[in-house]
């Protein structure tokens, strides 16, 4: 697996290189940087810190993600189908939309979130903390979710692990 320094990504990103699929990127820095539309399949993120990045459209199906600082990120309509966020920092960020079937979000700190319409059918979300996380219309289908933190976590017109549709009260 090819590794990058923060520098040399994006020697290559600024370049128009859009495709870093598989490749080692543990620890790089993109905090407050936009990649949107970049492709990270199954590269290796943990321990990147991606604070304040636009991520809108990223792919990161497959991809490492352990550990991450992704603190007040975009990842709006991001791919992120069978990632591994566990022990990832995702307070504040903005997912709305984003696709996160079969993610591995155990002990994610996903506190004052933005989920909105986000697909976590078959996550994994033991240990996971949502507290006060907008998860308003969004799938959890499936989840393995025994004990996820949701204190004042929003969860109308949300599909419930067990397929069960929880509204708010009128």
């Amino acid at each position: 697996m090819e590794a990058l320094n923060t520098r040399d990504f994006f020697l290559r990103w600024r370049a128009g290189e859009r495709d870093f699929s598989g490749l080692d990127l543990r620890r790089v820095d993109l905090t407050l940087e936009e990649v949107n539309d970049t492709d990270f399949t199954g590269s290796n993120l943990a321990g990147a810190v991606l604070n304040g990045a636009d991520l809108i459209g990223c792919n990161f199906t497959q991809a490492n993600l352990v550990s991450a600082k992704i603190l007040g990120a975009d990842l709006s309509a991001a791919n992120l189908t069978e990632a591994d966020l566990s022990n990832a920092l995702v307070s504040s960020s903005n997912l709305m939309g984003a696709q996160l079937p079969k993610a591995n979000l155990r002990r994610a700190v996903l506190s004052c979130a933005i989920m909105r319409g986000t697909n976590l059918r078959g996550a994994k979300l033991r240990g996971a903390n949502f507290d006060c996380t907008d998860l308003t219309g969004a799938d959890l289908l499936g989840a393995d979710a025994l004990r996820p933190e949701l204190l004042e976590a929003v969860l109308d017109k949300t599909t419930m692990p067990d397929g069960t549709v929880y509204e708010l009260p009128s």
